[in-house]
């Protein structure tokens, strides 16, 4: 990992963004969970003055109400639209997760959901999905982004549902 100027650190961010989008297609989702990291994200692609829309995934019953509250409390102090995409997960995960996971091979079942969010996304006609993810390590050794199983079940679902997927654009 290269050094970092702190004073510049916006401009690593909007170049990020730049080398990304050919990627992303015309209608890219950018997931919005309410953590900093996505927050962080969303900062990026606005900007690099992106056109993209935010998504917040939504569980029934309040099941994420802490986490959506915050996504959408970060949007409105900034008056940016959003959409809401609901995902049953009690359904999902009890009743179709073991199909679902065969079919994109993925191992994990918070990722799953997730996937199954971005399935939702492909029939809306968004082009692609962005994720704010993983950040970098701090070892004797130094820096770096590790390449985990999960990493790979985000390009595994990529290339079987031929849609785009950044799962960790904060270390893309």
């Amino acid at each position: 990992l290269e050094e970092i100027d702190p004073n510049n650190i916006w401009n690593y961010s909007v170049e990020t963004v730049e080398k990304l989008l050919p990627r992303l297609g015309n209608k890219p989702a950018v997931c919005l969970s309410g953590g900093i990291d996505s927050q962080v994200m969303v900062e990026c692609f606005l900007r690099a003055n992106a056109k993209f829309d935010i998504i917040v995934m939504r569980f029934p019953d309040d099941l994420n109400l802490h986490d959506i509250k915050t996504a959408i409390q970060f949007c409105q102090a900034r008056e940016l639209d959003y959409t809401v995409i609901d995902i049953d997960c009690i359904q999902f995960l009890s009743r179709d997760l073991i199909a679902f996971a065969d079919k994109y091979d993925v191992s994990s079942p918070q990722f799953a959901t997730h996937f199954k969010m971005f399935e939702k996304l492909q029939e809306l006609g968004y082009t692609s999905a962005v994720c704010g993810g993983n950040t970098a390590l701090n070892t004797v050794d130094g820096w770096f982004y590790p390449t985990t199983k999960e990493q790979s079940d985000w390009r595994s679902f990529s290339e079987r549902s031929n849609f785009y997927v950044m799962g960790d654009f904060l270390s893309y």
